[in-house]
């Protein structure tokens, strides 16, 4: 048996089916260096049937063609001048009985002679069944052409790995090593020879070294094994071959568009090359120099042929080429969906580096920079390329320097950096009066504020840029801005309707991006309110989305919202992992203000855990990343989480200049300064102060939760639907009937919210029998009933008749809790009797 056929078994056995019915010719084409002669040698090998392998790789013409056959046939030019010997090759192929297979490999070299006699051959032998390993096409009508295709990254991974092995010896990979493969497998496109080049050069190098010289691949991917065939030995010489077959407009063409990056359409191509770009692409694509990707709308090219096209391409002006494709883009970039520019994404950037550099026109480079804004880039790279594009700018083109200004202030605002953004806003204001555009600078300075704490300037400049742009329908980012802004002012209601509203503007507009961030807001909402099965599946879905687009930075924070989804069912370990790996993007992508968020909910998640020289580390550092990034409203609420850290690690005097800290950030009116009032409450070891209403969002549930443990040991608890309550040092205890529930539920909302003041009869009564009329004696007797059965059960301590009705005692410390119902045969009884 052979050596395996890695990632190919599948094929064979496709291919081997079809010969065994079908007489006939098969053509395996592909790029250098992609494994056509191993695939062919396999079927060679796997044919049970009269068999014959023919290399044709040293031979040139029609002679050399016929030769080749005859001596794999047994057939030998005795005169020595080819007469007849065509004919008598024939004769010997249609004298064969039975199936026959005719391997001919390395068959480029000598096309035109081959087409024309397998013709004859194929005519003359009805058996007969041809293979022919080739770069290009042989262009017959009998042809049945089978692309062999680079292989992927699991059987490339699998082949390095054998390859490896072989000259290494004993190997013993760990998951990150075949991960370090799998990079490597992926740099040089999955090319069998390339993978097998590599692998040798393992003898001397370790696999991260390997893979960081890789950027080099042609000079590093040489000297193989001398047994191979010269043009085997080395990735330059398998490519030397293709350059040497091509016309000069050939390889001009191929020169032009190795200087993109990424996949073209043919439209960009013609940009470059001329009106008549397809006749070159045609001839690439035919000799397997280029591939038709995305169901065939673009081309791309293996990162090896980019590599070589480069080294040849002194003789071509390149950048004459970019300058025309530069300003092709600059009139229509501004009109590109963002999955357009998504698919050009290579292109663009190449020409808006270009422009920073210094080359080519500076408004065509300046446009095209600002389009890349749309784009998850890195935003420290994105704030330097357009500072660096707009220096170039001239002054008669203001529109455009204040486009470029709200680009950049854009990247500014993901960077946390609210100052200069607020300075880029302003500058282009001042260059424009244009609606549109001072409305995207308003609502950028909306999203400032927002993060500034600074909400009602926040809520100011966001209408006025609806005031601008009045008369069309607010898009789903818009949306989702108004969203954020009304839930920090506490209106839920209201930020879940945007939210939603911006969903369907997002699948109706086919925005991803938009939809995308939707769901995440509908999730954080969702988990505020404690639906959590809704909160996942949302979050799932927004996941999905942004890491298919790879968008990295909204996957971060999608991972932020799953850890703390995570947080709230109690699930500590699954919450970290999602903490850590979205940390771990954050810091790659440079996302200060996002990873600030992250590490404050990694550290609640300790103090939640009672971890608290953890998370006062933590919450530290979490700290001082709000401070860089300027965000007013995030380092607010992290310093009350580090005065309860503090106060957990006894620093009294910490804990006090934290708060005070806080309170320099935190406004009345954000929903963030109820949660410091709870805070402070922690760290005076106090019962909750008065809320709007019960805790309703995850921040402040988790503070309550903090608090009735703090408190816990001294204080009554009760769970928020009234039939469980635990007295301190006492079991659980239920409250026995729903009257008595609905009654203790309202005494303890009265007790948290307005502390001291009494619960009256009617009131009571209300609540205890919701519907239900009765005369006052009643009513009073039915209230006094049930609050004389709650202190038999306990409460009597903390049960008191006063002027105007009942409550609960304001000295006693009380708060809500999660307790769940007792189970013991004890309590049951107690609570029947």
């Amino acid at each position: 048996m052979g050596e395996p056929l890695f990632g190919r078994d599948a094929l064979k056995g496709e291919l081997l089916a079809a010969l065994e019915v079908r007489a006939g010719l098969w053509t395996l084409s592909g790029a250098a260096g992609v494994g056509k002669s191993r695939l062919a040698r396999a079927l060679h090998d796997g044919w049970t049937a009269a068999r014959h392998w023919v290399d044709l790789a040293d031979v040139n013409d029609v002679a050399g063609l016929l030769e080749a056959v005859g001596l794999a046939l047994r057939i030998f030019d005795a005169d020595g001048d080819g007469t007849d010997f065509e004919a008598r090759v024939r004769n010997a192929l249609a004298a064969r009985e039975g199936p026959l297979l005719l391997v001919l490999d390395d068959a480029e070299h000598v096309l035109d002679p081959l087409c024309r006699a397998v013709k004859r051959w194929l005519r003359a032998a009805p058996e007969l069944r041809i293979v022919v390993t080739s770069r290009e096409a042989l262009a017959l009508r009998e042809e049945r052409l089978v692309p062999v295709a680079p292989l992927d990254v699991e059987a490339g991974t699998a082949l390095f790995e054998a390859r490896a092995r072989a000259v290494r010896g004993e190997l013993s990979p760990s998951a990150e090593d075949r991960e370090v493969y799998q990079e490597i497998v992926a740099q040089v496109d999955g090319l069998p020879l390339a993978i097998e080049l590599a692998a040798a050069r393992m003898r001397a190098l370790d696999a991260p070294a390997l893979r960081d010289r890789l950027h080099a691949p042609l000079d590093l991917l040489a000297n193989g094994y001398r047994a191979d065939k010269p043009r085997q030995r080395s990735l330059r010489s398998a490519l030397d071959v293709s350059w040497e077959r091509l016309e000069a407009d050939g390889r001009a063409a191929l020169v032009v568009l190795a200087a993109l990056r990424g996949s073209f359409s043919l439209e960009e191509a013609s940009a470059l090359l001329g009106a008549d770009a397809l006749t070159p692409i045609d001839g690439l694509l035919g000799r397997s120099l280029l591939q038709r990707i995305d169901g065939g709308a673009r081309y791309g090219m293996l990162s090896v042929v980019r590599a070589y096209a480069r080294e040849r391409s002194s003789a071509v002006d390149v950048e004459a080429a970019l300058d025309r494709l530069a300003a092709w883009y600059a009139e229509r970039v501004a009109a590109m969906e963002r999955g357009a520019l998504e698919l050009a994404r290579g292109s663009l950037e190449l020409l808006a580096e270009r422009g920073a550099r210094g080359v080519g026109d500076p408004a065509h480079a300046a446009r095209v920079g600002v389009a890349l804004g749309h784009l998850d880039r890195p935003p420290h790279l994105h704030v330097a390329q357009l500072g660096a594009l707009l220096e170039r700018l001239p002054d008669d083109e203001p529109r455009l320097a204040a486009e470029a200004r709200l680009a950049r202030a854009r990247k500014l605002l993901d960077l946390g950096e609210l100052g200069r953004t607020l300075d880029d806003v302003a500058a282009a204001r001042a260059l424009t009066d244009d609606p549109a555009c001072l409305a995207q600078g308003w609502l950028v300075e909306s999203r400032a504020h927002y993060l500034g704490g600074r909400l009602e300037a926040s809520t100011e400049a966001f209408e006025t840029a609806r005031r601008l742009d009045a008369d069309s329908t607010p898009p789903a980012r818009v949306m989702g801005l108004a969203g954020a802004i009304d839930h920090a002012k506490g209106a839920s209601e209201a930020a879940e309707r945007s939210a939603r509203i911006a969903l369907r503007l997002a699948r109706a507009s086919r925005d991803q991006a938009a939809e995308g961030l939707a769901l995440s807001r509908l999730s954080f909402l969702a988990c505020d309110r404690a639906d959590y099965d809704e909160a996942e599946a949302a979050i799932r879905a927004a996941l999905a989305i942004h890491r298919e687009r790879g968008d990295r930075r909204n996957v971060a924070r999608d991972l932020c919202y799953l850890g703390n989804l995570e947080r709230a069912r109690g699930h500590r370990l699954r919450a970290e992992e999602a903490y850590r790996e979205a940390l771990v993007i954050l810091a790659e992508v440079g996302d200060r203000f996002w990873a600030s968020v992250v590490e404050m909910d990694l550290g609640i998640l300790q103090l939640r855990h009672g971890l608290a020289e953890q998370a006062d580390a933590t919450l530290r550092r979490a700290y001082e990343g709000a401070r860089a990034s300027e965000g007013a409203r995030i380092q607010g609420l992290i310093a009350g989480y580090r005065a309860m850290a503090s106060t957990e690690l006894g620093d009294a005097d910490e804990a006090a200049e934290q708060l005070a800290l806080a309170r320099t950030f935190l406004q009345e009116g954000d929903t963030l300064y109820g949660v410091l009032q709870l805070q402070e409450a922690f760290v005076r070891r106090a019962a909750p102060p008065d809320l709007r209403e019960p805790p309703t969002t995850d921040h402040e549930r988790t503070v309550v939760e903090l608090l009735a443990r703090r408190v816990g040991r001294d204080a009554l608890q009760v769970r928020r639907d009234g039939r469980v309550y635990e007295l301190p040092g006492e079991p659980a205890r239920e409250s026995g009937s729903d009257a008595a529930a609905a009654i203790l539920v309202a005494l303890m909302d009265a007790r948290m919210h307005r502390a001291g003041d009494p619960c009256g009869v009617d009131d009571l009564f209300a609540h205890g029998w919701p519907g239900e009329t009765a005369q006052r004696a009643s009513r009073q007797n039915r209230v006094r009933v049930t609050i004389a059965k709650l202190r038999r059960e306990g409460l009597r301590e903390h049960l008191e008749t006063v002027p105007g009705g009942y409550r609960l005692a304001p000295d006693r410390p009380a708060t809500w809790s999660q307790a769940a119902p007792p189970t013991s045969a004890a309590t049951s009884s107690k609570t029947d009797a």
